[in-house]
């Protein structure tokens, strides 16, 4: 069993209410472009760097395994991350 980033960030990004563009610039462009996250959205078989998550995640200020989990996670990944991010910000 693989994990699926692209739609662990999709969701994140979406409960938080930021667009591609914005997690990108939060990244730093130079980093990473908008057409590479979108990719990584819509394809589950990218496997992003250990470092590209960590920024990733940083970015969307959430704990590193919060994303993980919720990468490595077959439920459904909206509820879930719905309650690991409210945890998160406690």
């Amino acid at each position: 069993m693989g994990s699926d980033y692209g739609k662990a960030i999709r969701i994140v990004r979406s409960i938080k209410g930021i667009t591609q563009t914005e997690l990108c610039k939060r990244v730093k462009p130079r980093e990473m472009d908008s057409s590479y996250l979108s990719r990584l959205e819509q394809d589950g078989k990218m496997n992003p760097s250990l470092k590209t998550i960590k920024k990733i995640a940083e970015a969307l200020d959430i704990p590193v395994n919060v994303l993980h989990m919720l990468a490595s996670s077959k439920r459904d990944l909206k509820e879930i991350g719905k309650i690991l991010i409210q945890v998160s910000d406690e």
